[in-house]
């Protein structure tokens, strides 16, 4: 079963961690520029939200199957 609307969250959430990634690197290396501080810390919330959303998933694909058969394919599709 795949989760859309999650898949959707997920991405927003990944977004959010390049964007506080970003900010950290060009504020250190670079300059301070008021659009590098837009970023600051507004965008921290995207780590605990895709570690949920995947606890969440993961949590779900483990009620379908047994355990040796989830690490088996997530070993295959590493």
């Amino acid at each position: 079963m795949r989760f859309n609307n999650i898949q959707v969250l997920r991405f927003f959430a990944a977004a959010s961690v390049v964007l506080y990634h970003s900010h950290y690197y060009t504020g250190t290396l670079l300059w301070k520029t008021p659009l590098v501080r837009a970023f600051d810390f507004h965008f921290a919330w995207g780590v605990e939200l895709f570690f949920a959303i995947s606890g969440f998933v993961v949590s779900h694909s483990l009620t379908r199957t047994t355990p040796g058969r989830f690490l088996v394919l997530r070993l295959m599709r590493i």
